[in-house]
């Protein structure tokens, strides 16, 4: 992402700066400074482009379906101002002046950036539920070090991270790129000039060759994890480097001649590729080879040169609405993105008018930073003398801003530690007589006892995991095999496997305590959103299929291992693929309990849970309702899922069915607090607490099974 600034004498150019394109900057006091060039206002007009097209298609996005390609956009340009700059440097033999450079970054993108962080860190405390703090401020620190888009990367094939509620911080992925591709530049940069001056190599040639290497391979990168369905692609500086390189690279090329016939040429393909471009690339292929439709219009239009004054573009592209745009695009990418992600905690009911009051309210906060903040400091020149004092000021104001940051979620900690007390009492005395306990006496009403606490409680039961979940019992989405975890006695008699996605994970407490009680192994065979069964959920297939080959290898285990019985539970209110040769979900599932009963084995299906508010909406009801979980319920006929396994189940031999939804349901709602237990950890798993207390019921159908 880019912020527009005006031009001051011997600013290196930036993407920060709209009116400037490559002028030199002195490396010492006593050279003169280097004159302002004209403002490149098809530069401005770029800017003011990618940041609509990325607003609107963040507001609305059937209005702009590929807007997300406004952030490549900025990578090209902020790849030719900055990293052209650097390039043109070492290419003449100056010194990149590395305090100098790192001194302006400071002084250009932190100052707006920290007060954004600052005012979504104090909307935390008025209007975002405690629960979401930790996380918060997780990435509020990530934001402020640049790492933001390695954060998001790493969730992305997090399956814990997945339904998370939406990041408050998410829009710095794309800043943090910028920032990570210019601490890299410069050192290769001076790295290629040293070898220039010890081999006498020309320079030009030198970088020109290594960027276009580096940039083909960035792609090349790109293109295999994106066709792999891996995630993380969209967010790293690895799979984006090729894109901030062709910006860089534009100024290598030989200048086009002002008179050039092949000038309007350029700027019309290049304007019109970038119009194609917001409305019909594929975001499933994308940032690879997808991405090159934006990249390489934006560089014809750049390459291209400044318009023909008086012309119709420039009438248009050059009108005061645009390029005031391309002004506050950086302080408008900043604001809009927390406004838009705090709109539903600010109103029940989000339609087009309060969308239009968020966008309103962004445009006011950006025309405020960049005028009051962005235009003052655009004043104060960068040099020698005061380079490290700048600097100095950055870094001691990113320690108090990330101390600022933490802050919410050191008073979420604290907060969740003032009950433990009592937590610890009700679990002691009544552990039981709360959750799953008491259906034989109360059904599924909210209290069981003479207390009104909740365990765990909602601001962390998110946090309540099985054992094993982070990874070591459990496979990524993208694995193609499936790990195997032992509980219980591993000379037990009986031999139990526990396999399926993570709704067969969630019941791992309950067979903790069956193992425990009960004298049996547990083996378990999880997969995150891989359902053990032959048919393949969309999501498998945009990653190549990996779940599908994990099954196949975990069938193998289970029919030729030592096993007594399986038990099985699976998500199946999913998108699965059709109309091809695989079978339908339910015929999938019928597929794989066909060969395990072959195989001997008797098969326990364990009926899906109930689906309650998304993301953390549940949480959230009873962190905002303490004293009435009732408003949390969520309507039966609502809430009770899809289950494909539910019917095919009855009809095959071998095969038991355990139906759990009366478990959670009475028969016109399903509660989100049973027994004084809260039952969801998110909007589909139950919580480890209220899985353990279905332990006992759990090991009837299953002892009957065995039989």
């Amino acid at each position: 992402m880019v912020i527009s600034q005006p031009r001051v004498p011997g600013d290196a150019p930036s993407p920060l700066n709209p009116v400037q394109d490559l002028a030199h900057e002195p490396s010492a006091p006593t050279r003169a400074p280097a004159t302002s060039t004209p403002m490149r206002r098809d530069i401005q007009a770029l800017r003011a482009i990618a940041v609509t097209a990325v607003v609107v298609y963040h507001f609305w996005p059937s209005v702009v379906p590929a807007g997300f390609v406004g952030v490549d956009i900025f990578f090209v340009i902020s790849g030719f101002l900055v990293g052209g700059h650097l390039i043109r440097r070492v290419a003449a033999g100056q010194s990149i002046g590395l305090t100098q450079f790192y001194a302006r970054r400071v002084k250009r993108i932190l100052p707006s950036a920290y007060l954004v962080i600052l005012a979504v860190v104090a909307a935390l405390f008025v209007v975002v539920p405690v629960n979401r703090w930790p996380g918060a401020a997780r990435e509020g620190i990530a934001s402020i070090i640049y790492l933001q888009n390695l954060l998001l990367a790493r969730d992305s094939v997090d399956y814990l991270a997945q339904d998370s509620p939406e990041s408050l911080f998410r829009h710095f992925w794309s800043l943090s790129v910028e920032e990570q591709f210019y601490i890299v530049t410069p050192l290769v940069l001076i790295l290629l000039a040293l070898i220039a001056r010890v081999t006498r190599w020309n320079r030009t040639t030198l970088i020109a060759c290594v960027l276009t290497t580096g940039a083909i391979a960035s792609l090349w990168h790109s293109q295999t994890h994106v066709g792999a369905g891996d995630p993380s692609a969209y967010f790293t500086l690895t799979s984006r480097f090729w894109e901030l390189c062709v910006g860089a690279l534009i100024v290598l090329l030989p200048p086009m001649p002002p008179a050039s016939r092949l000038r309007p040429v350029l700027a019309a393909a290049g304007w019109v590729g970038i119009g194609v471009a917001v409305v019909v690339t594929d975001v499933h292929n994308f940032p690879g080879t997808g991405a090159l439709l934006p990249v390489i219009a934006t560089a014809l239009v750049i390459y291209a040169g400044p318009w023909l004054p008086g012309g119709w573009l420039d009438r248009a592209l050059g009108a005061r609405p645009v390029q005031h745009t391309g002004n506050i695009s950086y302080t408008l990418y900043l604001t809009h993105w927390p406004i838009l992600v705090l709109l539903p905690l600010l109103t029940s009911n989000v339609t087009w008018v309060t969308r239009i009051v968020g966008l309103i309210a962004a445009v006011v906060g950006a025309v405020l930073l960049y005028h009051l903040v962005d235009q003052p400091l655009a004043r104060i020149r960068v040099t020698v003398s005061n380079a490290r004092r700048i600097l100095l000021l950055g870094l001691g104001a990113s320690v108090l801003v990330a101390g600022c940051a933490w802050l919410p979620a050191y008073l979420a900690e604290q907060e969740s530690t003032r009950h433990d007390a009592e937590i610890n009492a009700l679990l002691t005395e009544h552990i039981g007589e709360i959750g799953h306990h008491a259906y034989a006496t109360s059904g599924v009403a909210e209290y069981a006892v003479d207390s009104t606490m909740l365990v765990p409680q909602p601001a962390v039961v998110r946090n309540d995991l099985p054992t094993g979940a982070e990874g070591r019992c459990k496979s990524n989405m993208a694995d193609p095999f499936t790990p195997t975890c032992t509980f219980g006695d591993p000379n037990a008699d009986v031999v139990i496997a526990l396999a399926g996605d993570s709704h067969s994970e969630q019941y791992l407490p309950a067979f903790e305590e069956i193992a425990a009680t009960q004298g049996v192994r547990i083996d378990t065979f999880f997969h995150s959103s891989c359902p053990l069964s032959t048919a393949q959920r969309m999501s498998d297939a945009d990653r190549g299929g990996p779940c599908l080959t994990a099954n196949a290898k975990t069938l193998d285990a289970l029919t030729s291992g030592d096993y007594d019985l399986v038990v099985t539970s699976n998500r199946t209110a999913v998108p699965w693929v059709e109309g091809t040769d695989l079978p339908t979900p339910e015929q999938g599932f019928v597929d794989v309990w066909t060969q395990l009963t072959a195989a001997g084995l008797p098969v326990v299906v364990i009926g899906d849970n109930p689906l309650m508010l998304p993301s953390e909406g549940t949480t959230e009801c009873l962190i905002t309702h303490p004293d009435a979980p009732h408003l949390c319920a969520r309507p039966r006929v609502d809430a009770a899922p899809v289950d494909y396994q539910r019917e095919p189940a009855t009809h095959v031999d071998g095969v038991t069915f355990v139906d759990t939804l009366n478990w959670f349901c009475d028969d016109t709602r399903c509660p989100a607090v049973i027994g004084n237990v809260v039952v969801y950890r998110d909007e589909q798993h139950i919580s480890v607490l209220f899985a353990q207390t279905t332990a006992q019921d759990l090991w009837k159908h299953i002892d009957t099974a065995l039989e």
